[in-house]
């Protein structure tokens, strides 16, 4: 598919614009430490909450959770809420927001001291979180490369690599200048476009024929909420091989219960610690996940509209792939509708990505660079070397795809 000028210079708008975000803050997020990679510690609570909100609606988390609720009804809800964050982000509001902030550290392996005090083992314990999260960031963002290319390749003039390279070039301008004023500010504006694209999309599904023919033909436990030990008979039958574990209902939402509250419970996530840290005070980073709470659900209304717009236009095809909802019922949009909301998935592409680069960057030069090679360093030399880790982050993630 290729895009119509008027798509295409929205598209381009919107990139332009993210990429000036980073040049506007430049001067005040490379003063210090604090102010590259927390942002001086004084974002407000209301700002915090909403970039968060786009920094967890991603292109491909979306896309599968379109999937999912294609293929397993609205039991999915109980799959997608323990799985993917919405009672994760409860919890920090309830209690984890505010130990997080009172820590007072930069980094998710610095924290290790707050918990185990300044001992060797706590040291090793660092070393080995620093090391973990790493090698998970670089594997991350070699996953968003992959993702980045095969979206926007659909869609853009360009090879793939070619699309993977403009994107990830924009972020890295307002990551590597901004720092984490520029992915707040980024991400502010992002989540803005998101409801924009939330509100019309939402509109546009309750105008479409939202496939009652194809409701009606599932089993009546695909339209039911409560909670079943395992799927209707005949599930796996009807259902690529992707899904068919979920046959196993039960059993997956009670591995699933149990895995979120472990991990919640043996500490903090890796790239959501370091938003907590940036709030005013522990009270500010509660509300803050309050609001993120709230925000997140914005997922939900794109996710469902996109899903009845998808029965709307292609559920009397056969062999439908479910997860191919997003960019084929992006391309039934009229010209003009094509590059906003095109540019609306690619604010949750890009929020999510330059938390990425961000959590990598202040890895590096916090736990290994500053800890153990670099002591004298003034704050500005400091800053100079984040930038260049924020530069190789990007760079590994792109080669490596």
């Amino acid at each position: 598919m290729k895009l119509h000028p008027l798509d295409l210079s929205i598209v381009a708008l919107y990139l332009a614009a993210m990429a000036l975000i980073g040049v506007w803050v430049r001067k005040q997020a490379t003063k210090k430490l604090d102010s590259y990679y927390l942002a001086d510690r004084n974002i407000p609570w209301w700002m915090l909450g909403l970039s968060g909100c786009s920094s967890y609606i991603d292109v491909g988390g979306t896309m599968a959770l379109v999937g999912v609720l294609y293929y397993l009804g609205l039991k999915s809800i109980w799959i997608t809420h323990i799985f993917w964050g919405w009672l994760m982000i409860c919890l920090y509001m309830a209690f984890q927001a505010k130990y997080i902030r009172r820590s007072g550290v930069m980094t998710f392996a610095e924290w290790n001291e707050t918990r185990f005090g300044a001992t060797r083992d706590a040291e090793y314990a660092r070393l080995a979180a620093a090391v973990f999260l790493l090698v998970l960031m670089v594997f991350n963002l070699m996953y968003m490369s992959v993702g980045t290319g095969k979206f926007v390749e659909e869609f853009l003039p360009f090879a793939r690599w070619q699309s993977t390279l403009i994107v990830f070039g924009v972020v890295g301008i307002y990551v590597t200048l901004g720092g984490f004023f520029g992915v707040i500010l980024t991400d502010l504006f992002q989540t803005v476009l998101i409801a924009i694209g939330a509100v019309i999309l939402t509109v546009l599904a309750f105008q479409a024929d939202g496939g009652t023919s194809f409701a009606s033909a599932k089993p009546a436990e695909w339209s039911a909420l409560t909670p079943t030990w395992t799927l209707w008979s005949g599930y796996s039958q009807t259902t690529p091989p992707a899904y068919q574990h979920y046959q196993a209902f039960g059993p997956i939402l009670v591995s699933g219960f149990v895995w979120m509250i472990f991990r919640l419970l043996a500490g903090p996530n890796v790239w959501d610690f370091q938003f907590f840290l940036t709030t005013r005070s522990p009270r500010e980073a509660s509300l803050a996940a309050g609001l993120w709470t709230v925000g997140y659900t914005l997922r939900w209304f794109i996710g469902l509209a996109f899903l009845v717009l998808g029965l709307h236009y292609f559920s009397n095809q056969a062999n439908f792939d479910a997860e191919k909802i997003m960019p084929l019922v992006l391309k039934k949009l009229p010209i003009g509708m094509q590059g906003v909301f095109l540019a609306v998935l690619l604010a949750a592409l890009m929020s999510t990505l330059s938390a990425m680069i961000n959590v990598t960057s202040s890895v590096v030069l916090n736990d290994f660079l500053k800890r153990y090679f670099a002591q004298k360093r003034t704050e500005k030399q400091l800053v100079l070397w984040g930038q260049l880790a924020s530069v190789g982050a990007i760079a590994l993630g792109f080669i490596l795809n």
